[in-house]
């Protein structure tokens, strides 16, 4: 009984002996530096992504139907010359993996995004010029209504460009990849 008594004695005051005062060791835990360490330790950062290279990467249906990042995109993530090619997925209705950040306690389950909902996620992003934020999970899904105003606003942008609205663009036809298995 007194080896328990010593034990939990024992495992009480760890958390005492390792706190310090000293002001370099003290760590804020807010969600930003956790999303930064989970970054640097376990999943694939949103800077290693392009938007293109995002929707490439929820479009190939993982077993969990999920693409597991933190939300900690850097600004201006989604450049002017992402914009031609998100334009021509907007109204893409093809089923894709939901975003999940590892932080979230919920999981999608039975929920599907859309390629073309991603599209008007990061073309909105640029357009208002913020950061994109996700938040704990996301599955986008096409908004015809959002996707018209979009349309307009690029068309009025980019003069040059006529996307056809009506047309289902296959992720294939800007962003040549030969397969997604």
């Amino acid at each position: 009984m007194k080896n328990y008594l010593n034990v939990l004695l024992f495992v009480a005051l760890i958390p005492l002996v390792s706190c310090t005062d000293k002001k370099e060791n003290t760590k804020v835990n807010t969600i930003e530096n956790i999303d930064n360490d989970f970054d640097q330790h376990i999943f694939t950062p949103p800077q290693e992504y392009s938007p293109m290279s995002f929707i490439f990467e929820v479009s190939k249906k993982n077993r969990l139907e999920t693409l597991t990042m933190t939300n900690n995109f850097p600004e201006n993530w989604v450049k002017k010359k992402d914009i031609t090619s998100l334009i021509q997925l907007i109204n893409n209705t093809t089923k894709s993996d939901c975003y999940l950040n590892p932080l979230s306690s919920s999981l999608p389950f039975n929920d599907y995004a859309e390629i073309g909902g991603y599209a008007r996620i990061f073309i909105q992003s640029y357009k208002d010029k913020k950061k994109l934020q996700l938040g704990l999970y996301s599955c986008p899904k096409v908004d015809k209504e959002i996707n018209d105003d979009l349309l307009k606003w690029w068309e009025k942008e980019n003069k040059k460009i006529k996307i056809d609205p009506n047309k289902n663009h296959k992720l294939t036809d800007s962003y040549p990849i030969k397969s997604f298995n």
